[in-house]
């Protein structure tokens, strides 16, 4: 519930800001306004297409020579935050795709709040792949690499395994001791 909070706000958050700035923005004409949108489209799809198929793909080829490429790419997939980066920034391509297609119905303040909200979003999706980059550059040195799978083995790992045994010991401890309160119950009968 927390996180669907938190992502509201920050959805929430670059509208509110766009209301506000865009009293100054009056002097947009209608013509300017395809072109704004596809500046910041072509930024964007600039940041998705590109960036991260061709990164994702090189750091699981160079991990890839290891025994262990499964896990430290799972561990790299979580160490590096590259799902929300790329969720925000595929999530952003297709909804300036969308803005761009209702651009005849909307009026020049929708459109302008429009902009100004994807233009916010669009900084915060530059800085999201800069901390992505960075933490794959990071997770590409050995001694960064050993410290999440020891991190992912204690955090996930771990407690993912105990519970998975504790709950067969669970199931498994009823079943046996059904037949020791049958034949209690038939010595009490006799």
């Amino acid at each position: 519930m927390a996180d669907v909070l938190a992502w509201a706000c920050i959805a929430v958050f670059p509208l509110a800001l766009a209301e506000c700035c865009c009293r100054p923005l009056k002097k947009w004409g209608r013509s300017d306004l395809p072109g704004f949108f596809g500046t910041a489209w072509s930024v964007q799809a600039t940041v998705v297409a590109p960036v991260y198929p061709l990164v994702v793909s090189f750091a699981t080829l160079l991990l890839q020579r290891r025994a262990t490429a499964k896990v430290a790419l799972t561990a790299s997939l979580l160490e590096t935050g590259v799902k929300p980066a790329g969720a925000s920034s595929f999530a952003l391509l297709v909804l300036i795709t969308l803005q761009y297609l209702a651009l005849p119905w909307m009026s020049n303040g929708q459109v302008q709040a429009l902009m100004v909200a994807n233009v916010v979003w669009l900084a915060m999706n530059l800085l999201l792949t800069g901390w992505f980059l960075a933490r794959l550059a990071k997770y590409l040195q050995d001694e960064r690499r050993v410290r999440t799978l020891v991190r992912l083995t204690q955090c996930v790992t771990l407690p993912r395994e105990v519970r998975t045994y504790a709950m067969g010991l669970f199931l498994q401890n009823p079943q046996q001791q059904r037949p020791r309160r049958a034949e209690q119950r038939e010595e009490t009968t006799r």
